[in-house]
């Protein structure tokens, strides 16, 4: 990571920080009172929480990023039932999800099938994913819809949005550390890491990526991971990979 793009996260802490120090100030002067408002400080307390959230993310994203570029990022491999493993994930994001009034799809066409991969960073990749399509969406009726299938022993995963869309110019350069689109800027906050996370990520697996979009009609982002093979039909899916604090601070972005 470069100069640049290292003053831009710095600056990106800036207001996370600033939002906890005046609300620590502001829970200060209202305990000063009584009547005691407790509705205050509960309001103050989770700006605290949320901005906390976002330091967290930040940091976790930057040192991912780096690890990757310094080839020190490693895959942990294990093998799942791909409709289990996309059940439970849906059953992890649900709450927010729905909090967003969203209406997310799942089409899985070979869902009898197990798959070697390490679903921790599949996870992560589809949580930056979902939320992007998420805060990038003005929509009233938000719809994303996921689709699984394995095609020659490869999984290919589409996630499908009904966004503001990717200007043709932004496409190549949304992977990049701190890049958001223009036509997203004013729409949703965000430190411009999560679609270079997702690129790192889907390498490491030695994946590839293929970005469709239209501007004001949505964005279909599919990713294809290879697999040596498949295996029986029994799953050892590590319960960590659906951590519900790592789930948390990531949605905390659409559900402020």
């Amino acid at each position: 990571m470069n100069f640049e793009e290292l003053s831009k996260v710095i600056h990106d802490i800036k207001q996370p920080v600033s939002n906890i120090k005046a609300s620590a100030s502001m829970i200060e002067n209202v305990i000063k009172d009584e009547p005691v408002d407790k509705k205050a400080i509960e309001q103050f307390c989770g700006i605290i929480h949320r901005s906390c959230n976002s330091i967290n993310l930040l940091a976790t994203n930057f040192h991912d990023i780096i690890n990757c570029r310094n080839r020190v990022m490693t895959a942990n491999y294990s093998s799942c039932n791909l409709e289990e493993y996309i059940t439970m994930y849906i059953s992890s994001v649900k709450p927010y999800v729905d909090s967003c009034n969203v209406n997310l799809q799942t089409n899985i066409l070979h869902g009898d099938v197990v798959f070697s991969c390490d679903y921790e960073k599949l996870t992560r990749v589809l949580n930056n994913l979902i939320t992007n399509s998420i805060k990038y969406n003005t929509n009233e009726d938000k719809t994303i819809k996921i689709d699984i299938d394995v095609v020659k022993g490869n999984l290919m995963l589409s996630v499908t949005d009904n966004g503001i869309g990717i200007p043709k110019n932004d496409i190549n350069k949304i992977f990049q550390c701190n890049y958001r689109a223009k036509n997203g800027i004013s729409i949703a906050r965000g430190c411009g890491l999560g679609m270079a996370i997702v690129k790192e990520f889907v390498e490491c697996l030695n994946g590839t990526l293929e970005i469709k979009s239209k501007v004001n009609s949505g964005t279909k982002i599919t990713l294809t991971l290879p697999e040596g093979s498949v295996v029986a039909l029994n799953s050892v899916l590590k319960i960590n990979e659906f951590d519900p604090d790592r789930i948390k601070i990531e949605f905390s972005t659409v559900i402020e």
